[in-house]
């Protein structure tokens, strides 16, 4: 019986070159291709994740076609959102991968991944050990404490967001009474232990909530300070920065201060959406002077000093306590926003600023 004839559409190959060729596709066929990249869950940034998808599929011969893009346009927005609204914290973790052969492309899969505040106070502690990174006060913290109880007046001190104890502790030693708000129990636990160790340990008192927890309950006019060192850049609207100067105004007495650090703005620089987002999940909220002074209207609170946070703290700061918290110059310097070349400075500063409360 003769043998079939080759269908017509078919097209014999003999060339050598040609051939060389399908057999390097063949052999790319089984390949086979897997990674993953991490990223924050800040919206704004949603058309560059989708942008460096699309790069990335077309570097390895699978590019996403113009009907597939609407569709990852919106898983990357859906993903990223969902991450942003549940924790600063969060990231977004891609992940790729070949199918496998003889079918040819990849496979994608987009992981929203939430790390809450308390995950990422465990992670903090086990980096930075309060014993040794937060063994030393802020020297700001400790100068108008010092200054405030010159003819050896015993303070009564709030320190909100008092965290591990970096100032809580310190005052304590220094003979004042504290009272610590945290709303962190990883942190407050890790504030115990050290308490623990403190022979003064009743001058403190402890108190687990948020400023703006409404079941947190300060005595009126009490408090001779207050401090939040590390706290306003936690919040993200007039609002908020409204009700924690209420608050602070009520539990303070007359002629009593508030020293707080914050990221003020500069040169009529105005954070636009992206600039806020990335604030928000780097604990590095910026603040224009008019939304600051827009907080304290009507408080009864009045601007008194401020100062640039880091460069008091380099010129104030022993030795020991400058090699301890190395952390704070990236910190301070709003390098965790902006990666700028070295030798240039964002339009940002960290002060600290005192209020006074009228008499």
């Amino acid at each position: 019986m003769p043998p079939s004839p080759a269908p017509s559409c078919s097209v014999l190959v003999t060339d050598l070159q040609l051939l060389d060729r399908a057999l390097m596709g063949g052999a790319v066929s089984w390949e086979r291709l897997q990674g993953s990249w991490a990223v924050l869950c800040v919206p704004s940034l949603v058309p560059t994740y989708v942008e460096r998808a699309q790069r990335l599929a077309q570097a390895f011969g699978h590019p996403f076609t113009a009907e597939e893009m609407p569709r990852l346009r919106e898983l990357f927005r859906e993903k990223v959102q969902a991450g942003y609204d549940a924790s600063p914290y969060s990231r977004l973790v891609v992940r790729y991968g070949t199918v496998p052969p003889p079918d040819r492309g990849l496979m994608w899969q987009l992981e929203t991944v939430v790390v809450s505040p308390q995950n990422q106070a465990e992670q903090f502690i086990v980096n930075r050990p309060p014993d040794q990174f937060e063994a030393f006060p802020d020297a700001m913290v400790m100068a108008v404490a010092t200054e405030m109880g010159a003819d050896g007046q015993i303070l009564k001190v709030l320190d909100i967001g008092g965290g591990t104890g970096r100032n809580g502790l310190a005052l304590a030693t220094a003979g004042h009474q504290v009272t610590v708000l945290d709303s962190n129990e990883v942190m407050l636990q890790a504030f115990g232990d050290r308490l623990a160790k403190l022979p003064n340990a009743e001058q403190i008192t402890v108190i687990e909530g948020s400023v703006l927890d409404s079941n947190v309950v300060f005595p009126t006019n009490c408090f001779d300070l207050v401090i939040l060192s590390g706290v306003l850049p936690y919040f993200s609207s007039l609002e908020e920065l409204k009700e924690v100067f209420s608050r602070v105004s009520g539990a303070l007495k007359p002629g009593g201060q508030v020293l707080l650090d914050a990221f003020i703005t500069t040169d009529g620089y105005q954070p636009n959406q992206l600039a806020q987002e990335m604030g928000r999940v780097s604990d590095a909220m910026m603040f224009p002077p008019s939304m600051l002074a827009a907080a304290v209207a009507q408080t009864g609170l009045g601007l008194v000093a401020e100062e640039d946070a880091w460069a008091y703290e380099t010129a104030n700061l022993e030795p020991n306590a400058k090699q301890a918290r190395q952390w704070l110059e990236s910190w301070a310097s709003a390098k965790r926003i902006f990666a700028l070349p070295q030798g240039q400075r964002p339009p940002v500063v960290l002060k600290w600023l005192r209020y006074g409360k009228q008499s």
